[in-house]
């Protein structure tokens, strides 16, 4: 069983010489009683379908002659579609020690989380793997912008793509401006 995510999946095969048009159904059960997608006379031997909920289903395909003569179908081949990761939110702790990252994760996954200077992810200041849908890093040392994405590992194994880039701005300290005061009144 393949998996894959949300959106547009596309389908491909080898294209029969002699029946080069093709029927493709995808299904949301074994039985083909629940169609989601039944296209008809395809003939580049790929097609594309939206499928917009995630849950197992299941593709089926049919040779058809230049005549019109439709041919029984394949067996059926199994997929399932996974959801993209939910946008991560961020923002400064209350306290200003720390960054907050909060995602939608679901129980039992591992999260991958990344935070970096750049939005390409080039240059990684911290990368964490954790149990939660949570993450705390400590507030980088330099003011500036800085982008965190996360991507979940579930228990089969699947890794799913990274989520949106969240970029968040690091305030410079200003903890230290009291020391100015005694200049400013002396002014």
């Amino acid at each position: 069983m393949r998996s894959s995510r949300l959106g547009n999946v596309d389908f491909a095969w080898a294209q029969n010489v002699e029946a080069p048009n093709a029927r493709i159904q995808v299904a949301l059960d074994a039985e083909f009683s629940r169609l989601a997608i039944d296209q008809d006379n395809l003939p580049d031997g790929r097609a594309r379908a939206e499928l917009a909920g995630p849950g197992t289903y299941y593709w089926r395909l049919a040779s058809i002659r230049p005549d019109g003569d439709h041919g029984p179908f394949g067996d059926p081949q199994k997929f399932e579609l996974r959801a993209m990761p939910t946008p991560p939110a961020g923002a400064l702790s209350s306290d200003g020690k720390s960054l907050v990252f909060k995602w939608g994760g679901r129980p039992g996954d591992r999260q991958q989380v990344e935070l970096a200077r750049d939005p390409q992810f080039n240059d990684i200041i911290a990368r964490e793997e954790l149990d939660g849908a949570e993450w705390q890093p400590t507030v980088p040392a330099s003011a500036g912008r800085y982008y965190f994405r996360y991507r979940s590992v579930e228990a089969d194994g699947y890794v799913s793509p990274y989520s949106q880039t969240l970029m968040l701005e690091v305030p410079r300290d200003g903890s230290a401006w009291w020391l100015l005061l005694p200049l400013l009144l002396v002014l």
